[in-house]
């Protein structure tokens, strides 16, 4: 999912866009990925190159070989580190408390609607 959020901020389009929830649940599952628009996997841009390069982390087919959610967040740090010369990015990490049982996402009808 990690992937996908970044592929829809750098393309601003969504995963398959213009095809069927049946047919994207169909693509995703065969391991199929969206095709990157050309103007911007030829970018010279680093910033755009490694989030590109962290949306393939993430689009990695076989769960057992994908990074973890921690791993490309450390890559987007080490990348953002060396593009900005820093020595260490200023990021606090807090606890949140466990959310009730009875809490629905706000997006919960989105993924129902593409994975039943």
């Amino acid at each position: 999912m990690m992937g996908n959020v970044m592929y829809y901020i750098l393309t601003n389009q969504w995963l398959f866009e213009g095809f069927s929830n049946i047919d994207t649940k169909k693509k995703i599952m065969d391991g199929e990925r969206s095709s990157i628009p050309v103007h911007i996997k030829e970018s010279k841009d680093r910033a755009i190159q490694g989030l590109l390069h962290a949306i393939e982390m993430c689009w990695t087919h076989d769960y057992k070989e994908r990074p973890t959610a921690q791993e490309v967040a450390d890559y987007i740090g080490g990348l953002l580190m060396q593009i900005e010369g820093l020595d260490q990015l200023n990021i606090v990490r807090v606890n949140m408390p466990p959310l009730p049982k009875n809490h629905r996402y706000t997006d919960n009808d989105f993924y129902g609607n593409i994975w039943n």
